[in-house]
């Protein structure tokens, strides 16, 4: 259906009030965005005050220590499965660092570099302390060689790349033989979806130009020549139940709505942490995590 995004209420017109549509394939099920943004319009909703760019270890004491404690576990599985021809860890998308500084506070014994599309977000990551390039999926094999890398991390990005496939099948390429690409991505066959429909939190369109489900992801992968590790669904979709409520309800109320300005929502977090626990186990959550790899 027609969609609004109550995230893109502060953008000057004709940003802020446009709706998107968002359709099925019938051959494979993906999601994804009918009409979307031209590749050289997309910045415009991209801004300084975008909400997923802030540091999750400065959003309070509740999300600095839940971040925390799924990077660890994060790095316990990749630990468990990279292979030991490198050490290079590639943070594609890495917005303002946020991840490599969450990853850094938790003591990653990788060399970690940052690639991002706008250049202010990659000085802000090089002023951390890390190696950080201005690349996207169209050009990101002009600034990391090909075959060096052990580990790609993609944390909510592929769902905002114009060609996921394309960008997958060049990830390939960069990764050592028996390299990872790790992340996470939305889930749309989940409950919470059927529940809020077009308030659900993760359609976040425009940005968002593909959801997939775990069949629509491992068939992407396969066709890039990728093994499947792991598909599963992850706890931290709990986000996604407080956070589509309070969309829902803000969008009831007619006033906008941000993620990150909600001060229930860290409460709201808590509260259906279970839920989502439990719903990890029997069924999908609104988050997918990903382990895939390159042959060896």
């Amino acid at each position: 259906g027609w969609v609004p995004d109550g995230e893109c209420h502060s953008l000057p017109e004709p940003w802020g009030s446009m709706t998107f549509q968002m359709v099925a394939c019938d051959g494979c099920g993906l999601r994804y965005q009918r009409q979307r943004p031209r590749r050289e319009h997309i910045g415009n909703f991209y801004g300084g005050e975008y909400d997923c760019y802030e540091s999750l270890v400065k959003r309070g004491a509740i999300v600095r220590y839940l971040a925390q404690f799924t990077a660890r576990g994060l790095v316990r599985r990749i630990e468990a499965l990279r292979p030991r021809e490198s050490n290079l860890f590639l943070d594609f998308g890495c917005g303002s660092g946020s991840w490599l500084e969450l990853l850094q506070s938790v003591n990653a014994p990788w060399k970690m570099v940052g690639t991002e599309i706008a250049p202010q977000l990659v000085e802000a990551v090089r002023a951390m302390g890390f190696e950080g390039h201005v690349a996207d999926d169209s050009d990101i094999e002009q600034v990391i060689a090909q075959g060096t890398v052990a580990v790609v991390h993609m944390h909510h990005v592929i769902e905002h790349v114009q060609d996921p496939l394309a960008l997958l099948r060049k990830l390939r390429e960069l990764l050592v033989p028996g390299g990872l690409i790790v992340g996470q991505t939305p889930d749309h066959d989940c409950l919470e979806q059927k529940i809020f429909r077009d308030n659900w939190l993760q359609w976040h369109l425009p940005r968002h130009l593909a959801i997939f489900d775990k069949r629509t992801l491992a068939r992407h992968a396969e066709a890039a020549g990728l093994e499947v590790v792991n598909l599963s669904s992850s706890p931290s979709g709990a986000v996604c139940w407080g956070g589509s409520l309070l969309k829902a309800w803000a969008n009831w109320r007619g006033r906008p709505y941000r993620v990150t300005r909600e001060p229930l929502h860290p409460i709201l977090m808590l509260l259906f942490a279970p839920v989502a626990v439990v719903q990890s186990k029997l069924g999908n959550t609104s988050h997918l995590d990903f382990i895939l790899r390159r042959p060896r």
